[in-house]
Parts: C-alpha cells; structure tokens; sequence
C-alpha cells in the first residue's frame, strides 16, 4: 500500500510549503500595506502644501494686498521667484512621493495576487493531513506496513505526527468556533441581566414606596423586555451548546421565563401581589446571573485552551 502513503506525502510536503509560503506571503502584504497607507498619506500632505504655495504665487500675481504691498516696497520680483521657487520644490516632492507610494501600491497589488494564488493553502493543508493519515489507516487494515515495501523509506513518526496535527488543527478550529458562539451568548445574556435588574429596582420601588398602578405597569414593561431579551438568548445559548457538544463538553440550559408572566398586580395592588412579582423577577434574576457566569466560566477555560493551541505552529 505504499501507492497510497507516498503519494499522500508528497502532497503534504506541497501543502506544507504553500503553507510556509502563505504565511510569509501574509506577513510581507501587513508590512507593505502599512507602508503604503503612510505613502498615501504623505502624498495627501504634499497635495495640500502644493496647493499653498500655488495660492501665494497666485496672490502676488494677480491683484492682493500682498501685491500692492511688495510692489511698494519693490520686492514684488524677488518674492514672487521665491514663491515659484516653492512651488517646483513642493511639485518635486510631491512627484516623488507619488512614484514611491505607486511602487508599494504594485507591490501590494502584487502580493496580494500572490495570495489569493493561495486562499485555498489551510485547507489543502488540512486535506493533505487527513490523506496520509488515511492512506495509513487503508494499509494497517489490509495488513501492510505503511512505512515499508518498496520505493523510499518512510518514517513512521511521519504518519503519526500528521495524525496529531490534524487532531490539534481540528481541535483548534472547534475551540474558536465554540469561543466565538460563546462571547455571542455572554452578550445576549448581559442584555437580559440588565433588563432584569432593571425590573428588580421597579419592583423594589413598587412594593416599598407604594409606588401605585404608574410604577406596577413600568415594572411589568421591563418584565416584559427581560422576558424577550431571555428569549432573544435562547438560540445564542443553543449554538453555543453544540459547539460545546463538538468538542465533547456538555451544553448549558437557558432558564425558564415562565416566572415572568404578566400578573394581575397592576389592576389588584396590594402587598401581597406585589411580592409575588418581585419573588419571580429574583428568581429569574438568579437563575441568569448563574447561567451568565456559567457560560462566562467555560469561556474563560475555552481561551485558554485556545492559547495552549495557539503555541503550536501549523507546523509542529
């Protein structure tokens, strides 16, 4: 089965260089593409000193204060060499910073080119990993060493470092994906937290001060907006939950709103009905403060398994 592992090694070896050579490529393109937006800006600079010292010429040529002043004072010819004088100078700076600023441009362009040649290295890469491992998964099965028979000698820690870099890559792709989804729930359940603290100081108002039917329909607004905003968290929370399932860890429940329901305090307003509600918005209040810092948690751990990834290059 030789046919099979050595022509996936040849593969992996061109990824791995379009790979090397992407990354240099990307570095080179970073440090073209801040040159050139100093290049621009330069130019956009010497646009507008151009422009001034045109302004002056145009003043002691045409009919100014400036004028009148310098022809009594019989300066008007030397000044107005000076001021043409400026003008090649800031028209010749100018000019260079424009051939300057066009060559990083074609060398932007270039690379750019270059790397769109490219865009499909990562997962070629990828692909070429998942062939070798796969090549030597056929060949364990029928049998046949991998890493033996006929043509070149092979490595067998070649085959086995190719399985672990697919797994770590994998994983490291799973990882930010899951980080991602999770800075999305954490967001949407901040949003929540706050309309529901915002409830909870209602309902604190409306059941100490007496604050009457005004206080109990305000408060019974945020109800309703905490309401949403936790309903609005759900599919966040469940995307966040299978990404967690793709990296085998378990998902995280969102809390029930049934506690937020619309009463009957704002039409019957009394002491005891206004308790109730407030029960309920702390229940809630809880039950997303801890879901909140649940999530906020594995994150947390998610990025620093993601740093832990990171300290590996593509390939290590």
């Amino acid at each position: 089965m030789t046919e099979l592992i050595h022509p996936a090694l040849a593969r992996l070896d061109r990824a791995s260089s379009d790979l090397v050579e992407c990354g240099a490529l990307t570095a080179q393109l970073t440090d073209a593409e801040g040159r050139l937006e100093s290049a621009e800006t330069l130019c956009q600079r010497l646009v507008r000193r151009l422009a001034d010292e045109e302004q002056d010429v145009d003043r002691l040529e045409g009919v100014s204060v400036r004028r009148l002043i310098t022809a009594a004072r019989g300066t008007r010819e030397a000044d107005l060499d000076r001021e043409r004088a400026e003008v090649d100078t800031a028209a010749s700076r100018l000019a260079r910073a424009e051939v300057e600023r066009d060559a990083v441009r074609s060398e932007v362009e270039e690379l750019r080119g270059r790397l769109h040649l490219l865009e499909d290295a990562e997962a070629s890469y990828e692909l070429a990993l998942a062939d070798v491992v796969a090549a030597a998964d056929v060949s364990r099965l029928t049998g046949i060493d991998p890493t033996a028979g006929p043509g070149p000698t092979i490595d067998p820690q070649l085959v086995v470092r190719a399985a672990n870099l697919l797994a770590r890559r994998r994983e490291r792709r799973e990882v930010a994906q899951a980080v991602l989804a999770g800075h999305a729930a954490v967001r949407v359940l901040h949003d929540a937290l706050s309309a529901l603290r915002s409830a909870s100081s209602w309902s604190t108002w409306d059941t100490l001060a007496g604050g009457g039917l005004i206080s109990s329909a305000v408060k019974h607004q945020r109800m309703d907006e905490a309401r949403a905003r936790i309903e609005r968290a759900g599919p966040a929370l469940a995307t966040f939950s299978r990404e967690l399932d793709d990296l085998g860890l378990p998902g995280i429940v969102l809390p029930s709103t049934d506690g937020l329901t619309r009463g009957v305090d704002i039409f019957f307003d009394n002491i005891f009905t206004d308790v109730a509600v407030g029960r309920r918005i702390s229940a809630s209040l809880r039950s997303v403060e801890q879901v909140l810092g649940h999530v906020a948690e594995v994150v947390r751990e998610l990025e620093g398994r993601q740093r832990d990834l990171a300290q590996h290059g593509p390939l290590d």
